[in-house]
């Protein structure tokens, strides 16, 4: 029997000719992967019935990878890495969808996905657990009509029907953010929320330090 869920790992790792967005750069961002990888793959246990993808959409290929990233993902890992970053580099959001749409074949041979950007430290693992056990939409809250988009469970189907209807030009030119329009379709699904936090955030942009997320 095939695997019904499909964890994604999804990277941006050579971000340096990105300006418009403030971001954390070359060894120091590849050292945040490798910590936030580190910590995710303690529990690997519980990723038996699970496949997982590692998505990047700023490499040629798998190959560019870094070895000290690479060395931290499990051997039967899929791999979807190319260049295309071209809606990313001005809105996070946009290309987190843009790579959606682009390996829509392989997600949609799953029921459900668990979205996970490994650069975020697993302070509590409870949140994944929780979805594994029992898979469902499921969404943190980063304020009442906003959902945190660096973490989440989902049914495929209507993760498909979200990002199908998405305009990425107009996602850009219009500065929408990816965590208020998923808030806004999720809330109309059968959808759990949750308002704690569990995972750590590198916050570049106010202080350059870590914060939960």
């Amino acid at each position: 029997m095939k695997n019904k869920i499909i964890i994604e790992l999804r990277a941006a790792i050579n971000v340096s000719g990105n300006n418009f967005l403030p971001l954390c750069h070359g060894e120091k961002r590849i050292q945040q992967y490798v910590d936030g990888l580190s910590q995710f793959y303690k529990h690997i246990k519980h990723f038996e019935n699970c496949d997982i993808i590692f998505v990047d959409n700023t490499l040629e290929n798998a190959s560019k990878i870094p070895s000290e990233i690479k060395k931290c993902l499990s051997n039967n890992t899929i791999f979807h890495v190319k260049i295309k970053n071209n809606y990313g580099q001005y809105n996070k959001g946009a290309g987190i969808v843009d790579m959606w749409k682009d390996y829509s074949n392989i997600m949609s041979k799953y029921d459900y996905i668990f979205y996970f950007e490994p650069r975020l430290i697993l302070k509590n693992f409870s949140f994944i657990k929780s979805f594994l056990d029992n898979p469902r939409n499921y969404f943190t809250l980063c304020r009442d009509d906003q959902v945190r988009t660096g973490y989440f469970g989902a049914s495929v189907k209507d993760l498909f029907e979200f990002y199908s209807q998405i305009d990425l030009n107009y996602m850009v030119n219009n500065f929408i953010s990816l965590e208020d329009i998923m808030f806004h379709f999720f809330k109309h699904k059968d959808t759990e929320f949750d308002s704690n936090t569990y995972c750590l955030w590198h916050d570049v942009a106010y202080g350059d330090k870590y914060v939960n997320y």
